[in-house]
C-alpha cells in the first residue's frame, strides 16, 4: 500500500511488516466533506467536488516521496541558504527597476518575492516573464492581505 516517504523512510509505521506491495485502495474519510445542513444531515456537492471526496493520486504521493527525498539530500539548511539569497537578490534587482515596487515585508524573508508593476496588471506581468522562461504565479490582493495594497 503506497504511502509517503521521507528520507527514504516510509511514514507508515507498519510498513516494514507489510509483504504485499501491490497498489491498493486505501479508504479514507473525505478530504473535501459533503456540506452539513444539520445535526445529522450531509449534502453531497452538486459539482465536480462531489468525486474529490474519495480519489487520490498514487502518483503525486510517490512524487512527493521522491521530491521530499531529493530535498532533503541537499540539507535543509544550505537550500534555505540558497533560496533567500537568490530572492534578496531578485529583490534588490527589482527595487531598481522603475514602475516596480516590491511589497514583502519582515525582517526575515523567504524565496517568495511579491511585487507590482505600476500601470501592468499582474497577468500580463506573469505573461510577459512566462514568454521569457520565468515561472511565475499571480497572488491577488485578497490572497496577499499582508504584501499587497487593497487596490493590488
Amino acid at each position: 500500500m503506497p504511502t509517503t516517504r521521507i528520507n527514504r523512510a516510509d511514514v507508515d509505521p507498519t510498513a516494514s511488516s507489510r509483504t504485499n506491495y501491490g497498489l491498493q485502495c486505501r479508504v479514507r474519510g473525505p478530504r473535501r466533506p459533503p456540506r452539513r445542513s444539520a445535526p445529522e444531515k450531509y449534502e453531497i456537492h452538486a459539482d465536480a467536488r462531489r468525486f474529490e471526496s474519495w480519489e487520490t493520486s498514487y502518483a503525486t504521493k510517490f512524487g512527493l516521496g521522491v521530491a521530499a527525498d531529493y530535498a532533503l539530500s541537499w540539507g535543509l539548511d544550505a537550500t534555505e541558504t540558497r533560496v533567500t539569497s537568490l530572492a534578496a537578490s531578485l529583490r534588490e534587482r527589482l527595487e531598481d527597476v522603475g514602475g516596480v515596487q516590491v511589497h514583502d515585508q519582515g525582517q526575515r524573508r523567504c524565496g517568495i518575492v511579491t511585487f507590482t508593476v505600476d500601470g501592468v496588471s499582474s497577468q500580463v506581468v506573469q505573461r510577459h516573464l512566462t514568454a521569457h522562461g520565468i515561472n511565475t504565479s499571480v497572488s491577488l490582493a485578497d490572497n496577499a492581505r499582508l504584501d499587497l495594497p487593497l487596490a493590488g
